[in-house]
């Protein structure tokens, strides 16, 4: 178990969460985490990663965003 910082700082930024995950995002997959927009088009080659970020960012929002 974390510490209040550690959760804290995940809670309010889902690259660190992905990181705590062992997921070591790329600078493109950190935009998209970190993106406020309601949708998003990812326009990425195969295995690139985008099940993957797509999957990071549903359990951090469905862990931390109220009422998910």
């Amino acid at each position: 178990m974390g510490s209040l910082a550690t959760d804290l700082a995940m809670a309010l930024d889902p690259v660190q969460f992905s990181r705590a995950a062992g997921i070591a995002p790329d600078p493109w997959q950190a935009k998209v985490l970190r993106s406020t927009a309601p949708r998003l088009l990812l326009n990425c080659s195969r295995q690139s990663g985008k099940s993957t970020t797509s999957a990071t960012l549903a359990l951090h929002t469905a862990l931390y965003q109220a009422p998910a």
